[in-house]
């Protein structure tokens, strides 16, 4: 596994020796439905609640 490096940014006090990586990657992934509509078809329509 690859170590991240260390930003210039980040405070010490950052603690992540017990962090798990990818723990909400499959939730993430199974809510995601968002569905685009092309250009042509969006000008027909004010606001996501009149396309509903």
């Amino acid at each position: 596994m690859k170590r991240m490096q260390k930003d210039k940014d980040m405070l010490e006090e950052y603690y992540f020796s017990k962090g798990i990586q990818g723990k909400y990657a499959k939730r993430y992934a199974e809510g995601t439905n968002m569905t685009l509509i092309e250009p042509d078809v969006a000008k027909y329509f004010s606001d996501h609640n009149a396309v509903n």
